[in-house]
């Protein structure tokens, strides 16, 4: 039987799921050389990918659900811009520690260290302990380099590390896109939280707005193994016994929504401002529809989920 048409099931919900998309390993290397553009070297995608769409929990999902290798993303981690400085969820989560009394913070996927740093420069107003988990050896260097305690784990493994504390707060910035099973890992991550620990998880609010001019590569499979709605977090909040309460992105300006989309749909992601002139001459009609389209619809492209479980309160 032909894979698509064979029964693929939710990893969230368990319900049938329908198929959208094949993905080969040359089209992606082809998008991410688009994207990028630089040529990605041929090793980094080692399979083909299809994509699934569960319409009860409104949840997309690679099959097979195999994140990139190593060598993928020591490549795409050496990409200008791959780590962002300034995520809106970085202030909004400073600002909610402030107003608690968390003793001690756990950053997932901590990356070079970038929002660990942010929380140790405001030290006064958060005296906190600060930990990290982080899978690229580069990253992890990056991190221990900023003075902090970091430890080796996969995203595709269940949490062992030697840290045997509890703690009041976690963080998963951009991470549960990555792994190969989101209900699985976080019922993995509850354990670690204290009696009155709160776990803040942000993602891409999928679709995001510029994706109706352009494939997204960095969105799909081997980057992203899942495409999260806020259906499918409620569900995941019911299916761990959570409270929930979602945050979205505050929109952009509209010349930033213009110019993203702009360079989404030209496939000028990375070029200069020369190169996006020229295109924008050569393509006239399409860059009328994206300014009138950015006039129109502002973008909310995070979520921001924090979690409790039900028996703690809220």
């Amino acid at each position: 039987m032909n894979k698509i048409n064979q029964l693929v099931y939710c990893p969230i919900c368990g319900a049938k799921s329908k198929h959208r998309i094949k993905l080969t390993r040359d089209r992606i290397l082809e998008e991410l050389r688009k994207y990028w553009n630089s040529e990605p070297p041929s090793d980094i995608v080692d399979i083909d990918y299809n994509i699934y769409y569960c319409k009860k929990c409104d949840f997309e999902f690679a099959d097979p659900s195999i994140p990139g290798n190593n060598k993928f993303y020591s490549w795409i981690v050496g990409m200008n811009s791959y780590y962002s400085q300034n995520r809106w969820e970085f202030n909004f989560v400073l600002e909610k520690l402030e107003e608690s009394s968390a003793r001690n913070l756990l950053d997932i996927g901590c990356g070079d260290g970038h929002f660990l740093d942010l929380v140790k420069k405001n030290k006064s107003k958060i005296p906190i302990s600060l930990y990290g988990l982080e899978h690229t050896n580069e990253s992890i260097l990056a991190a221990k380099k900023r003075g902090f305690e970091v430890y080796d784990f996969h995203v595709d493994e269940k949490i062992t590390t030697s840290i045997t504390e509890k703690f009041d707060t976690i963080v998963l910035f951009h991470v549960l896109e990555h792994v190969v099973n989101p209900v699985i890992f976080l019922k993995n991550v509850l354990p670690l939280l204290s009696s009155r620990g709160k776990i803040y998880i942000s993602t891409p609010l999928s679709p995001m707005h510029f994706e109706r001019f352009s494939f997204d590569i960095l969105n799909h499979p081997p980057h992203h193994l899942s495409r999260f709605s806020v259906k499918s977090y409620t569900e995941i909040a019911r299916i761990l016994n959570c409270n929930i309460r979602y945050y979205k992105s505050p929109a952009s300006r509209f010349i930033e929504r213009f110019t993203l989309c702009l360079r989404v749909s030209l496939n000028s992601i990375n070029s200069n401002k020369l190169t996006l002139l020229k295109k924008m001459i050569l393509n006239p009609f399409l860059t009328v529809w994206v300014f009138v389209f950015s006039i129109s619809k502002k973008d909310h492209n995070t979520i921001l989920v924090e979690l409790s479980p039900k028996s703690l309160g809220k």
